[in-house]
């Protein structure tokens, strides 16, 4: 008979593994809470304990996501501390999402617009640059008798919004602002980004170091591999380029970066995000929103996203304040086209589907932007929003007051002339055989909608302030073959 060796019965070794492991397990979910818990109230001050202890229990909240119609999202980059003017925002950008349609738009304000900024609830504005609005917030001692909005550790993206909002006329939700050391560990936290730059950048007038001095930066044309630091660099250059160029810079980086992060490498890293984050991000979304916006922004088409830059090319003309900076101002300070234009900017879907080629003609006595003509500008603007256009002409006569939209689809772009029409209030004209120009559709612009659209036009801008000289030059870091 073969005696058993005294020992632990096996029932009694199983049950102590699994509950070893339901320990560790404890344990390991209750670091976390605690981990995402914190990370939470420092980033989103107003999410609450209902909110986590519900994450699981409310998928309703993410199914809703595709029914909030438009929502827009501010996002802002300032420099943070350690940094010169360490809450101005260097970078502001509204992404806007049409959701039952899936539709994205991103369009980027300029820091140098010259606003009225309110610093009180008495009535006072500080006229200065929109980027001075989050400081304006989030300095609560120097400006103490602000709008309860506007206080507080939400109070410099409130107020950033709401100017953002009178700019363009778009109610701004929600908004997130991040500062330049959480946006390197965004960027590494994915493992750095792929970029196609379009051109060569070089800009031996990059800020160097915290608060002087300049650094010579170069970027080769074509695919480029890029960590935190050097899309920062790519996405702050400004002194060798246009405020056009340096928005479509960060445009393109916002969409790199959530391609990576929705693909199947970033999907394991965003975990990694909360610490990269906590210390450098600001929300005024809740936990529930943040699950809406992750969902809103992983069910969008970005492939025909609109890219709007507001800047000297359309809405601002360039001139200096009275103690010499550099700053932008709108013909009309109502911003009424601008504002139609964006209320609009998502045109029918079916419109690229059509592809019908789109010709603007002045119909109106040259009355556009300076020397540059009104359907110049609106080929621009509608380019940008996906229609597929032409080059502009004049008409024959300048004496148009009603828009005209004729249709030369012979049928085949009812949504497109239904569209086009809608927004400049045309009537519609069909005609048969092609046009002179091979466009589908031609809009004649008329003098009710040109005066409608930008209705006051300033003097001639002056001439630009000269270029500033480097105290100190590094020599170029190249990025590319």
């Amino acid at each position: 008979m073969v005696r058993r060796k005294p020992g632990f019965p096996v029932g009694r070794i199983v049950f102590l593994s699994l509950a070893g492991f339901a320990l560790l397990f404890c344990a390991l979910a209750a670091f976390a809470y605690i981990r995402f818990t914190f990370f939470l109230k420092q980033v989103a001050p107003n999410a609450d304990i209902r909110q986590i202890l519900g994450i699981v229990e409310q998928p309703h909240a993410v199914q809703a996501a595709q029914h909030l119609g438009r929502v827009n999202f501010l996002l802002l980059g300032y420099g943070g501390a350690g940094h010169d003017g360490a809450y101005l925002t260097d970078s502001m950008m509204v992404v806007s999402a049409q959701t039952d349609t899936h539709q994205l738009a991103m369009i980027s304000i300029p820091r140098d617009l010259w606003i009225s900024i309110p610093t009180n609830r008495y009535g006072l504005y500080w006229t200065t640059k929109i980027n001075g609005a989050y400081t304006i917030g989030v300095d609560d001692s120097t400006f103490p008798y602000k709008d309860a909005r506007f206080s507080g550790p939400l109070g410099g993206g409130n107020l950033s919004s709401e100017m953002v909002h009178r700019v363009t006329g778009l109610p701004i939700q929600y908004w997130i602002a991040v500062d330049f050391d959480g946006f390197r560990k965004v960027v590494d936290s994915v493992g750095g980004i792929d970029l196609n730059v379009p051109q060569v950048l070089d800009d031996p007038y990059y800020p160097a170091g915290e608060t002087t001095g300049y650094l010579h930066i170069h970027f080769n044309a074509g695919w480029q591999h890029m960590n935190g630091e050097q899309a920062l660099e790519y996405a702050r250059s400004r002194e060798t380029t246009s405020d056009f160029d340096r928005s479509r810079r960060q445009q393109q980086i916002l969409l790199a970066v959530r391609r990576k992060v929705l693909s199947i490498d970033g999907i394991p890293k965003l975990f990694g995000l909360m610490g990269a984050l906590q210390a450098h991000v600001r929300t005024n979304m809740d936990l529930a929103t943040l699950r809406r916006f992750a969902d809103t922004m992983s069910r969008l088409e970005d492939t025909h996203a609109a890219r709007v830059s507001i800047d000297n090319t359309n809405f601002l003309y360039t001139a200096h304040s009275e103690d010499g900076q550099y700053i932008l101002l709108p013909y009309d300070v109502a911003f009424a086209g601008l504002k139609h234009y964006l209320d609009q900017v998502f045109a029918d879907p079916e419109v690229p589907v059509e592809g019908a080629a789109v010709q603007f003609v002045n119909g109106t006595d040259n009355y556009g932007l300076a020397s540059r003509s009104m359907a110049d500008l609106l080929t621009q603007l509608w380019s940008w929003a996906g229609v597929k256009t032409i080059a502009p002409a004049d008409a024959a006569r300048l004496a148009y007051v009603q828009s005209e939209v004729h249709d030369y689809s012979n049928g085949t772009a009812p949504d497109t002339v239904a569209f086009l029409a809608a927004f400049f209030n045309a009537r519609v004209i069909t005609e048969a055989g092609p046009s002179p120009s091979g466009a589908g559709v031609v809009v004649i612009v008329g003098s009710t909608f040109a005066r409608s659209f930008i209705p006051y036009l300033p003097p001639p801008p002056p001439a630009a302030a000269p270029t500033p000289s480097p105290t100190a030059s590094a020599t170029p870091r190249p990025i590319g073959p």
